[in-house]
């Protein structure tokens, strides 16, 4: 299995048209990887979960894998 790359939580990103937020959890399936962000819209905070197509700015991106015990299905 090929190790994924993902920015790591508390990072900061930028969606949208200039929109700084910050990760606060990751999800990771077969489609993809989604990040849970969150910002403030004035005093309002808004947390959404953003493809990793959508965020900008992601030059944090950190590779990890997961560990396949061998001889076991």
């Amino acid at each position: 299995m090929e190790p994924v790359e993902v920015i790591p939580v508390g990072s900061t990103v930028s969606i949208g048209d200039g929109i700084e937020g910050r990760i606060t959890q990751i999800g990771i399936s077969a489609s993809g990887v989604t990040y849970e962000v969150t910002w403030w819209n004035g005093r309002t905070r808004v947390t959404a979960w953003i493809s990793e197509l959508e965020i900008e700015n992601a030059a944090t991106r950190q590779p990890i894998g997961f560990a396949q015990e061998v001889g076991t299905e």
